[in-house]
C-alpha cells in the first residue's frame, strides 16, 4: 500500500519589526522570537530532507487553507497544537500526524515528535510500528443547521466583550436552566486537560468517547433561575447531548481556540453532541 502524497500543513512564524524605543521587554521578545523562527524552519528543512530520503512524495499548505484531504495517505502538521487543532478541523478520514516545531515554547499534546525525533518516529510510522489513536470529537448544530468544523479540543461558549456577562439557558438531559455567568466549556476526552481543567474540570482518558462541560464564573445573584442552579459542570456519557439558548445579544460560540468563531445571536439554539468520525492520530496518547 502506498504511503504518499504527504500534505504538510505548517504554521508561519514572523519575526519582530524593530520599534522607535527598544526597550529591555522587546530585546527579550525579539530573541524569543528568533529562536521559534529558527527552530521552526530547521524542523521543516529536516522534515522535507527526510521524506525525500524516504522517497515519498510531499506538499505545503498554510494551517489556515482548509484541508482537502482526500489525495493524501497522511497529514503532518508543523507547529504546536494549535496547528494540528486548525488542521483538524476539515478532516474526516486521513490519519494526522503533528510535529512540535518549538517545543520549548509551543503546546505538544497531540503532537508525536519534535526535530530531534522526526526521523526515527517517520520511519516506525513507514513500518506500521506508530500507534494509531482514534479521539473523540464534538459536533454542533445550530438552529438545526450543522456547523462544519469538527471540535477536537473545545467550545466556548462566551459574551463578545470579555468584560461582560453573558446570559443563557442550557439543557443537559431533561434538566433545564437560566444562568448568567461567564461562559461555559465543552470538551472532548482529548481536550480535557486544556482550558476545562484549568476551569476545575476532570482529566478523562484520551480515548474515552465521553466529553464534559464546566460553566465559567457562575453568577449567584438575583434573578438566576433556579437559585441554587445544578448544571455548573458534569461529564456526558458518549450518546448524550448537551443544548444552550441565547438570551442576550453580542454572543458567540468558539471552536478550538481563537480563530474559528460563530456568532450565537439572541433566540438561536445550539446542540452540541459527540460526532460519529473520531480523528485518527499516531502517537497521541
Amino acid at each position: 500500500m502506498p504511503l504518499d502524497p504527504i500534505l504538510i500543513v505548517y504554521k508561519k512564524v514572523h519575526l519582530s519589526s524593530k520599534p522607535k524605543v527598544i526597550s529591555a521587554g522587546w530585546i527579550r521578545y525579539s530573541r524569543r522570537m528568533r529562536h521559534a523562527y529558527d527552530s521552526h524552519h530547521r524542523t521543516l528543512d529536516l522534515l522535507r530532507d527526510t521524506l525525500k530520503s524516504m522517497g515519498l512524495k510531499y506538499r505545503y499548505i498554510h494551517r489556515a487553507r482548509v484541508v482537502d484531504e482526500k489525495a493524501y495517505k497522511l497529514i503532518i502538521t508543523v507547529g504546536g497544537d494549535g496547528t494540528f487543532l486548525r488542521a483538524a478541523q476539515s478532516v474526516y478520514h486521513t490519519p494526522m500526524l503533528g510535529i512540535n516545531s518549538d517545543p520549548t515554547r509551543s503546546e505538544g499534546f497531540f503532537t508525536a515528535a519534535d526535530a530531534s525525533t522526526l526521523k526515527k518516529t517517520l520511519q516506525r510510522w513507514s513500518q506500521g510500528r506508530l500507534k494509531l489513536t482514534a479521539l473523540s470529537r464534538l459536533q454542533l448544530r445550530m438552529d438545526g443547521i450543522l456547523i462544519k468544523e469538527r471540535v477536537l479540543n473545545e467550545v466556548l461558549i462566551t459574551h463578545a466583550n470579555a468584560a461582560a456577562v453573558c446570559r443563557y439557558r442550557i439543557e443537559v438531559g431533561s434538566r433545564s436552566e437560566e444562568h448568567k455567568s461567564s461562559g461555559v466549556w465543552v470538551a472532548t476526552a482529548a481536550g480535557s486537560s486544556a482550558a476545562v481543567h484549568s476551569a476545575g474540570g476532570k482529566v478523562l482518558p484520551v480515548r474515552s468517547k465521553r466529553y464534559q462541560y464546566m460553566v465559567r464564573e457562575l453568577y449567584a445573584g438575583v434573578r438566576l433561575t433556579p437559585e441554587k442552579p445544578a448544571l455548573r459542570a458534569g461529564t456526558l456519557a458518549a450518546d448524550a447531548r448537551i443544548r444552550f439558548e441565547a438570551l442576550m445579544t453580542h454572543m458567540e460560540i468558539y471552536l478550538d481556540g481563537p480563530h474559528v468563531m460563530y456568532k450565537f445571536p439572541l433566540g438561536s439554539r445550539l446542540e452540541v453532541r459527540r460526532d460519529p468520525r473520531p480523528l485518527n492520530a499516531f502517537g497521541v496518547g
